[in-house]
């Protein structure tokens, strides 16, 4: 059996991804639960589930909703879907 979590977002009721604080925040033994799309709402990264919102690329106009990991990973997929 496989434990599913749902977003904590009031009213929604999708799958969730883990959502954390890099460093050894006092939220670390708390995890929140979000779908993608609230993770990058609640400062997440819509991938990974990494908090991103205290990064300077956050703020910069079309900011990417990933971290830095998910995107180079995106990239990579990328560049060998051309292939």
């Amino acid at each position: 059996m496989t434990n599913r979590h749902r977003c904590m977002e009031d009213g929604c009721d999708a799958n969730a991804i883990e959502c954390v604080i890099p460093g050894g925040s006092q939220h670390e033994d708390v995890p929140e639960w979000f779908c993608p799309t609230h993770a990058v709402t609640a400062g997440y990264c819509g991938g990974c589930g990494v908090f991103i919102a205290g990064g300077d690329d956050r703020f910069d106009c079309g900011a990417s909703p990933f971290c830095e990991h998910c995107r180079e990973a995106d990239d990579d997929e990328e560049d060998t879907d051309g292939d």
